[in-house]
């Protein structure tokens, strides 16, 4: 009779589908908390602890196992568009067979058991697992980073809505494969705004802010901003090509939407540097 440690069972598919849905956000180009990230491996993990009772066989059917998948996606990504989500979901799968096919070609390799009933298992050595994760994470950016990133189209810039206070306006922002900014406190990605753009969404009251940061003064220009949105703003640190170092004012808006539907969780920098000689209006990491 075979003995199945649950623990075990459960730490090691928590570890591979966090990996999965970590590799798939990078692939993506798509922003996903850490802790939704951890949510949707605990799913995976859940189910693969189920699979280990006596359980209805149908639950072991392909369309329950994904219905399960995109349960995990939906957790891992949020709230997000059905385009989004299918495009997500199916990146995910092209990933998890990338790294199934992995472990089962190293498998056969050392004559380590896979693992127990469809799901990873304590009897695939670590070092087997983590080459697989490796070897899949290379082959799928390989293979699929061009379409992950900018669609089938290859785009180079996206159309996203940003709101504020029953303001709603769309800006045309380029791709920037370098653009890594990220509020310290929280960890969400940072939009940059041209200035002249950023006067578009701010209401009357804030509009000395476009006009006073072609000086170059963000940190003068927090004490003006009224009591009422001062507890929006505040100062983000960046680095940048020929530049040690500086500062950006920040926003944090209600809401900000990306190209398809999809809620993208992020702040808004404001810059009193023209994009791309003015051809856009901002920049959006991938």
């Amino acid at each position: 009779m075979e003995v199945v440690y649950i623990d075990v069972l459960a730490a090691i598919n928590f570890a591979v589908d966090f990996l999965l849905l970590l590799a798939t956000a990078r692939l993506a180009g798509a922003y996903a908390r850490r802790a939704r990230l951890l949510a949707g491996a605990a799913a995976g993990a859940a189910y693969a602890v189920l699979t280990a009772f006596p359980i209805p066989g149908g639950l072991l059917w392909l369309p329950v196992r994904l219905a399960v998948g995109l349960g995990m996606v939906r957790l891992a990504f949020g709230p997000q568009g059905r385009t989004a989500l299918g495009k997500r979901f199916l990146l995910f799968l092209l990933v998890s067979f990338g790294f199934a096919g992995c472990t089962v070609a190293l498998y056969l390799m050392t004559g380590t058991r896979l693992g127990h009933g469809g799901v990873y298992y304590f009897d695939v050595p670590f070092r087997v697992v983590a080459a697989a994760c490796a070897i899949s994470y290379v082959l799928s950016g390989l293979l699929f980073r061009g379409a992950a990133k900018h669609g089938a189209a290859h785009q180079t810039a996206e159309q996203v809505e940003i709101g504020l206070e029953g303001r709603r306006e769309r800006f045309s922002l380029l791709y920037d494969t370098g653009n890594d900014l990220s509020d310290p406190l929280t960890g969400r990605p940072v939009v940059v705004l041209e200035r002249r753009a950023a006067a578009r969404l701010l209401p009357q009251e804030l509009l000395f802010v476009c006009t006073g940061l072609a000086d170059g003064d963000c940190a003068g220009l927090l004490p003006r901003i009224p009591e009422p949105w001062r507890g929006r703003f505040r100062l983000l640190p960046y680095r940048s090509l020929g530049n040690a170092g500086g500062m950006l004012l920040m926003l944090r808006p209600d809401t900000v939407q990306r190209q398809g539907g999809a809620r993208y969780d992020a702040y808004v920098a404001i810059t009193p540097d023209r994009i791309a000689n003015g051809r856009y209006e901002g920049l959006i990491g991938v």
